[in-house]
């Protein structure tokens, strides 16, 4: 359990700040209507952005402990 929360909880926090920079930087109606997509809106964008963020902390914190710990 102890791991978990140790992998999930910074991802986490990585997520939230990728995300404030995201939607900061990026205007997500201009590069999604400049390909001619329709998406429900930027809240589904965003959300969309935060799950991938946090995805990607989530395997680059499993992988650090992963490697921290490596199989005898």
């Amino acid at each position: 359990m102890q791991k978990a929360v140790a992998i999930l909880w910074p991802s986490f926090l990585v997520a939230g700040v990728a995300t404030i920079l995201f939607s900061t930087l990026i205007d997500p109606d201009i590069l999604i209507h400049g390909l001619g997509l329709e998406v429900a809106g930027r809240l589904a964008i965003y959300s969309i952005a935060w799950l991938g963020f946090w995805l990607m902390g989530i395997v680059t914190a499993g992988l650090t402990c992963f490697f921290l710990n490596p199989l005898k």
